[in-house]
Formats: C-alpha cells, sequence, structure tokens
C-alpha cells in the first residue's frame, strides 16, 4: 500500500506539473533570464569550475541562460544521461537527442568519470518543489535521488531549481528523497545549510 508521504507526493507532482505546463512562453523566459540576476548576486562565477545542468522540459524552470553565463566565465559544462541500470551519468554538453524516460535530450557523447570531474562544482537540479530546509521533489523517477550521494561524496554543491511558487515550507518527503544545498529560483537563492 503507497505511504501516505508517496501519495501526497504524487498528487504534488500532479498539480504543479500541470500547473507549470501552462506558464505561457513570455513567463518562462522571464523566469530563465531572472535566474542570471539572482546568480550574479549570490555567486561568484570564477569559483567554479565545472557545472552539470539540464535541457528543461514539462514546464521545468530553464537553465540553460544561467549555463551560458558559467560557460562564458570559463566553466565546463556537463549534462545528464540515464545509464541502462537507471543511473544518472553526466556527459559534455554537445549533441544531444531525446533518449532520456520521457524522451528527454540527453548528451551523446562519453560520459565523464566523476574522480576526472575538475572541482569546485555545481549540479543544477531539476525539481517539482523544494523547501527552505533543502527538502526536493522531483519528478518520481528516483535518478538523482540515487546520484545526490556521490556527488556530495566529491564536494559538490547541489542546487536544486524550481518556479518560486513551488518553493514552500510544507512538502511531504521520503526518507529516500536525498536534500539540496541550494534552492535556486527566478527571485532568490536559499542556502539550506546542508554541507557538500
Amino acid at each position: 500500500m503507497e505511504s501516505s508521504a508517496a501519495s501526497q507526493k504524487a498528487i504534488k507532482r500532479r498539480i504543479v506539473r500541470e500547473r507549470r505546463r501552462n506558464l505561457s512562453a513570455d513567463a518562462q523566459a522571464v523566469a530563465r533570464l531572472a535566474l542570471i540576476e539572482i546568480i550574479k548576486k549570490n555567486i561568484n562565477l570564477g569559483d567554479y569550475r565545472t557545472i552539470a545542468g539540464y535541457v528543461a522540459q514539462d514546464g521545468e524552470i530553464d537553465p540553460s541562460a544561467a549555463l551560458t553565463l558559467f560557460r562564458e566565465a570559463g566553466a565546463q559544462i556537463l549534462l545528464p544521461r540515464t545509464g541502462p541500470d537507471r543511473s544518472l551519468v553526466f556527459a559534455p554538453e554537445g549533441r544531444l537527442e531525446p533518449t532520456g524516460p520521457a524522451g528527454i535530450e540527453e548528451p551523446t557523447g562519453a560520459a565523464v568519470q566523476l574522480a576526472d570531474v575538475k572541482t569546485p562544482a555545481i549540479l543544477l537540479v531539476p525539481s517539482v518543489a523544494l523547501s527552505p530546509a533543502g527538502g526536493r521533489l522531483g519528478r518520481g523517477g528516483g535518478f538523482y535521488d540515487r546520484a545526490l550521494p556521490a556527488l556530495y561524496a566529491a564536494g559538490w554543491q547541489i542546487c536544486g531549481l524550481c518556479h518560486d511558487e513551488d518553493f514552500r515550507d510544507d512538502l511531504r518527503l521520503e526518507s529516500h528523497d536525498q536534500p539540496v544545498n541550494w534552492c535556486l529560483t527566478e527571485k532568490r537563492l536559499v542556502k539550506t545549510g546542508r554541507l557538500a
């Protein structure tokens, strides 16, 4: 039988995903560009040598302009790809193909080994919702929840992204839901106190 937290998470995902799919292209563009201003005010771009992002889908807040900002500051940009064992690996940005779950576009290049990634590094994580304490409600596949412990162990900063309307205190999470260090929306960057 599905737990109460799992049931509430499923309901929350459905509501948020439906709402954000209905955001206008203009609203999404405003959010995408607002991320740049939040990052410029709160993060020293030159401090980070690698940024792993994602290709936005399903109404997610789009990190593409933020990735450009870090790229222009000299960081290597990586994007996620799913492995056959439901793992998450990262490859340099480049040609993309819709090979991921639900047709998510993924990089086609060779995956990098975590030990070879230049640090300090930040992972931008797509999130359905985030809490001020660093709680993260993801898409539901568990790919990031399985990947985050190794990235934390390697010293990465983990930055969850969501629309500001979905940054809230009332997330019901489960023990396997991995937290984030930072929560980034189009209106704020909150450092959660969780150490890498």
